[in-house]
């Protein structure tokens, strides 16, 4: 054993001689210090490197033993029988320890071994300390390696630890310890994150894990915790320009979760929590949707464009067709207006659209047969269009062939199809069925425009949209007249 320095104080000058000559005659290694008073102990302790002290309840009138809490040294208290209720009072954990004493000193007997366990529990602890403390150092030294702000705040949402991350803002960790969280934030995000402003708009309210508020001072665990808050942080004056908006340029993710902190007994729960930097990111999301606007707004301006240009060139053909005096000619060139009419309509609805993903079929049939009827008023005075196209919405590249079909097939039921009767229907359905859409154009008049023989152009050119669709056409003269398209899913 190591020698031991003991500051033996006990009132009893018999048992101090008699310890004294045990130590010389067992040749034990203590360097032993006898006090004759408390400010004699009191320098002793302070200026010699004791290792354990041996006392008892009269030293001083027992004024020693009650100060025994004050020096962080393990002890021994030599008691006699009837002095429970202050022993319990003194010796409090396994670094002291109490010896009852014995008639003839015999208790001095037990005592070398006494200091002996005494002083193999405080090495054992030194020894875990030690480890304590390396062990705490290496979390310390990987926190401050985190390049994220890691934080930890009291109950009452102060700092009580910052790591070095945080100088990014322009703060000292130091600087930060015992203020309030929201020094780092934008001030109106603050009040949008923080938990005594947030929880009063909650109280009595249900919300489940899925809708708990978000909080920077979070102090909940498992499912409720905060997770993935952004927040505008503020950094320290000086950092950036002084202008506010450009100050306030950094963003954060907050995930924090509630512990408990012993040296607040008493106070409320506190928090640790992560702050990672998603400011080129946030950026990034911030020139994506401004890219996004200024293409939203380029597409409107070119199906805008688009449409303009085809009713440019169907007035044109309008005025070209009123200097031709055939019939025949004229109809050609009627026709060609409507399926030039019929595509800038498709422009339209899509320039009339929120997202240009597709057109909806149910609208713009029901614009375009209204446009036909005014096409051919006089052909068909009586004949009614029914549209039934309802949830369909179809892309640029497949709305253009219907709206091309659907014109040249109306327009050939309102030309021929009601040439005896002079009123009747015509519907027109587009519908999906079986993982492809079926247009179906039928009316209930007299048959007019079927041409048994050789196909017309028309029939040609449905035919032709037809196969663009990777579709397939077919007819039907029965009662009225009938055609129906199908074509794949998109």
């Amino acid at each position: 054993m190591k020698n031991v320095t003991l500051l033996f104080a006990s009132s009893d000058q018999e048992e101090r001689m008699r310890f004294y000559r045990m130590v010389k005659s067992r040749d034990l290694p203590y360097t032993i210090l006898f006090p004759d008073s408390l400010p004699m102990a009191d320098s002793l302790l302070n200026e010699a490197n004791v290792d354990l002290i041996v006392t008892d309840l009269n030293f001083n009138n027992g004024a020693f033993a009650d100060w025994l809490s004050l020096w962080p040294l393990p002890f021994i208290l030599l008691v006699d029988y009837g002095d429970s209720a202050r022993v319990d009072q003194i010796v409090k954990d396994e670094a002291s320890s109490f010896l009852p004493r014995e008639a003839n000193f015999r208790h001095l007997e037990i005592l070398p071994i006494m200091i002996r366990k005494m002083l193999n529990i405080v090495e054992s602890r030194t020894r875990q300390n030690i480890h304590l403390q390396h062990s705490e150092r290496e979390y310390l030294d990987l926190i401050q390696a985190i390049p994220d702000i890691v934080y930890m705040l009291d109950g009452e949402g102060h700092f009580t630890y910052v790591n070095q991350a945080v100088a990014d803002l322009g703060y000292r960790p130091e600087q930060l310890i015992g203020k309030h969280f929201s020094v780092i934030l934008d001030p109106i995000d603050a009040r949008e994150v923080s938990r005594n402003v947030v929880l009063e708009k909650f109280k009595g309210v249900m919300t489940g894990a899925e809708n708990a508020p978000k909080l920077f001072d979070e102090r909940r665990g498992s499912d409720r915790m905060t997770k993935n808050l952004e927040v505008r942080l503020r950094p320290s004056v000086g950092t950036v320009s002084d202008d506010l908006n450009a100050r306030v340029n950094a963003y954060g993710e907050v995930k924090c979760i509630g512990y408990n902190l012993p040296e607040y007994d008493g106070k409320d729960r506190g928090t640790v929590g992560i702050i990672h930097d998603v400011t080129e990111r946030k950026n990034h999301e911030l020139h994506l949707q401004d890219t996004i606007i200024a293409r939203e707004i380029l597409l409107k301006e070119i199906h805008h464009r688009v449409k303009n240009n085809l009713q440019v060139i169907s007035s044109l053909l309008s005025l070209q067709g009123s200097t031709v005096s055939d019939d025949a000619a004229q109809v050609v060139f009627q026709d060609c207006q409507t399926q030039i009419h019929s595509m800038a309509l498709v422009h339209e609805q899509l320039y009339q659209s929120v997202d240009f993903q597709g057109v909806d079929m149910k609208r713009y049939l029901d614009v375009l047969c209204r446009y036909l009827l005014s096409v051919y008023e006089g052909a068909a005075d009586l004949v009614d269009i029914v549209v039934n196209a309802e949830g369909v919405e179809l892309n640029v590249d497949q709305a253009t062939p219907i709206a091309l079909i659907a014109t040249e097939l109306v327009s050939n039921s309102l030309k021929h199809g009601f040439q005896k009767t002079k009123s009747g229907c015509i519907s027109v359905a587009l519908e999906s069925v079986g993982g492809e859409y079926v247009l179906t154009v039928s009316d209930n008049g007299d048959g007019g425009q079927a041409d048994g023989t050789n196909e017309s152009m028309g029939t040609q050119l449905v035919r032709a949209l037809a196969s663009q669709l990777s579709g397939s056409f077919t007819q039907d003269s029965g009662q009225g007249f009938s055609s129906v398209i199908r074509f794949p899913v998109k």
